[in-house]
Formats: structure tokens, sequence, C-alpha cells
């Protein structure tokens, strides 16, 4: 009888539940399909078993040449195979064993002992006789355990190399956090294709399409909401008078909103950018002593202190040929920010007669910051000319907000100080 008849009727046996006992599985399993992959059964010194090692017995040893495992066995009642793996691991841990093999009759685990990482990471493959097919359930158990596979030492090869699959596998999962973080972070140059995937699909949905920061938001509250944030710091929401205007003196804060990048190649669209706020930068700090940052990113926006706790100026290129220089304000508490705002807006008229220019104020009510800004057309593959226009125009307005909203930010927080003392 040929194995996938075995298999066949090894099915059929299972479901009739024949097996009631360890001993059934192995003279009833494993004996059956041992000689139908080749093995000399009946040759003691090669299919060996209850094979002494150090901490116990195996079920199985087979051996090539006499006596010299190629692979262990260990058997166990159907139904009884979770948590048994590490039994079997500690047979094999001196005998640099290429294979082994966990069964229960109807389960069959595969697994590759030399590997890195717990059990699971080291298991290669796992057959349910009941639930795969006869063919798939053929093809692996040639592969990994027919008696001239595994004299040759090409089953070992298959398990080594089945197993450099699967730990990849296993290491592209452990990276799925990081690489979610740098995306949603802006610390990767493919974030932009996630940024216009967002975009594009919101835009389908409803007709209107929102822009980079609001998607940054959204996905960075994503992140902290589900708990995906790979380094979450407990913070205090409530901040009190006091720390509210507290200044800050150091202008070479930079806003934490996201980690460097890891070192790796820089395309030539973010060197780019590199090379233009490196250049608004040397400016800004060497011309107007505006901040004391040295050195550029290669992303498409920069932070700058405003030298008040939770308050930015930044400025940016956006989608759709844009450039924004803007006010953010984000104390970490959306009823704070909001209420700062609104404390601001209350002075709108005269701010934008200050600014000589209309601004765009926007609460957000959806998320937890506000900006003010204002944006003209522009964009980095520009040519030299024109990107040292949009650097005059940057810098030209972060002068003019710093002028305009530093008293304006006190007198904020000097309303908002009084309005918490008044009685109620």
């Amino acid at each position: 009888m040929e194995l996938k008849e075995q298999l066949d009727d090894i099915r059929s046996r299972l479901e009739q539940e024949y097996f009631t006992n360890e001993t059934a599985v192995r003279q009833g399993i494993v004996d059956r399909l041992l000689t139908a992959l080749g093995w000399p059964i009946f040759d003691t010194q090669i299919v060996f078993p209850e094979y002494s090692v150090d901490t116990g017995r195996v079920d199985y040893a087979l051996c090539h040449p006499v006596g010299k495992p190629l692979v262990f066995i260990e058997v166990k009642r159907v139904g009884n195979i979770e948590a048994a793996e590490r039994q079997l691991f500690e047979y094999a841990f001196h005998g640099g064993i290429p294979i082994l093999i966990l069964t229960d009759g109807q389960k069959w685990r595969f697994f590759h002992p030399s590997g890195s990482g717990d059990y699971q990471e080291r298991l290669v493959c796992e057959l349910d006789l009941i639930a795969d097919d006869s063919e798939g359930s053929t093809a692996r158990l040639n592969r990994y355990l027919n008696y001239e596979s595994v004299r040759t030492g090409t089953a070992g090869q298959a398990i080594a190399e089945d197993y450099q699959k699967i730990s990849q596998q296993w290491e592209a999962l452990r990276h799925l956090p990081e690489a979610w973080e740098n995306l949603v972070s802006d610390a990767s140059e493919d974030s932009e294709f996630l940024i216009e995937a967002v975009q594009s699909e919101t835009e389908r949905l409803c007709g209107s399409r929102p822009t980079d920061e609001e998607i940054f938001i959204f996905l960075s509250n994503l992140r902290t909401e589900t708990g995906t944030d790979p380094d979450p710091q407990t913070k205090t929401r409530e901040r009190s008078k006091a720390q509210r205007q507290q200044r800050q003196v150091d202008s070479n804060d930079v806003k934490p909103s996201s980690p460097d990048p890891r070192p790796r190649s820089i395309s030539p669209k973010r060197e780019k950018y590199r090379s233009y706020f490196q250049e608004l930068i040397d400016e800004l700090r060497e011309q107007h002593n505006f901040t004391k940052v040295r050195d550029g990113k290669p992303q498409n926006d920069h932070f700058f202190s405003s030298g008040f706790r939770g308050i930015w100026y930044h400025v940016n290129f956006g989608r759709q040929s844009r450039v924004y220089t803007s006010l953010y304000i984000d104390f970490e508490n959306h009823e704070e920010n909001k209420n700062f705002f609104d404390v601001l807006k209350e002075r709108e008229s005269e701010i934008n007669a200050k600014f000589g220019n209309v601004l765009s104020w926007e609460r957000r009510n959806e998320h937890r910051l506000s900006t003010i800004r204002l944006m003209q057309e522009g964009d980095i593959d520009a040519d030299a000319s024109e990107l040292e226009a949009i650097r005059a125009w940057h810098i030209e307005n972060l002068l003019k907000f710093k002028e305009v909203f530093t008293p304006e930010i006190e007198l904020a927080l000097e309303t908002l100080s009084s309005r918490e003392t008044e009685p109620e």
C-alpha cells in the first residue's frame, strides 16, 4: 500500500477513534508510516525504540549509520500533543539531532532544533492527518521523513532551508511594529505612499481629501489608542497654571514628534529636504538668532521651539504643491489645547491685522492639537531659484509668527489663568 493510501486509511481510523492510547498510536500510525517511508522498522539499530538519552528515553531514534540518531520522534496519545515540546527538546539538547518530530498520531510537528527562538519559532511544519489533504501530507512526509532522504542528508537540508524561510517570516513579524512606527511618524521615506493611500481612499469615500498633518495625527492617535506604540509613556494630562506659564529658554528644543530614523541610504527626494532645511536652519540661526538647532533632517518638515511649552513653530512641504508656515498648539491634552486656541481666536481680528495677512485658524475638534497657519504654492522639486523664494517666505513668516504671537501667547496664558482663579 502506497503512502497516500496509508494516510487515507489512518485518517478514517482516526475519525473513528481507533487509537485510544500511546501504544496504539505507535503501532497503528507511526510504524505504518515509517514502513511506507522506507524505514526498516524491524532493524532496531536503525529504527531504535526507547532510545536512551541523558534525561530519559525518546520513543524513536531514527539512525544512520547504525546507532547515530538523525531523527528523534516523541509520541503522545491522540489529543495530548500540546506543551510536550520541552521534553523532546531536552532529549535532543546534547545530541545535535537535525530533525525533531512530535506527534499524537493525528498531528505531526517537525522542528529544526538548532534554530533560534522558542519552540514555536523552530516549528517548520505541522501536519494534521484529518484536516489536511493526503497529497500535501504525502509530500511533506516524503520531504522530511523518507528513509533515503534522511540517510543522504537531504531531509535535514530541507528542514534547515524551510526553517530559514520561517525564521525570516518571524523576523518580519518582529519588525512590523517598528515599520508601522516609522511610517506613521514620517521616519520612513515610504511614508508618503501610506499618506497618499489614506488620502485617496478618504477622498473616494466622502469626496474630501485630508491634509498630511491630519493623517499623521490620526495615525499617531490610532497607534496610541490601540496600544501599538512601541515606547508608550505615562504622561501628565493636567498641567498646573505655573507650568503653562513657564517659559522655555532653550530654543535648541525640537518637538519630539518622531524618533530619528536609523542610519540608512537616503532617497534623492529626502536628500533635497535635508539640503533645503539645512540652509533654512543655518540662516535662522546665524542671521536671525531664531534657533540653536544645527542639523536639518531628511524629512518634509521641521519644528522650532516658540519659547513656550506645548507651542511650536512649524514649516513643511505638503501635498498638492503647497508649503506651510504654522503655529502648533499641543499641550498633550485635548481640552487644554482647545481652550488655549479659543482664547487666541477671540483676538483673531487683531492678530490678523498685526500679521498683515489672513491666517487659517484650524481648531480641529476631532484631533488633539490645533493650528494657525499660512499657505502658498511650492514644491521641493522646484528649481533652485524657486526654492530660494520659498525659503525666504518660510523665514519671513517664521519671524513674523514669533513677533506677533509671543505677546499674544503671553496674553492668552494670563487670560486663562485669571479665568481659573475667578470664583464660580
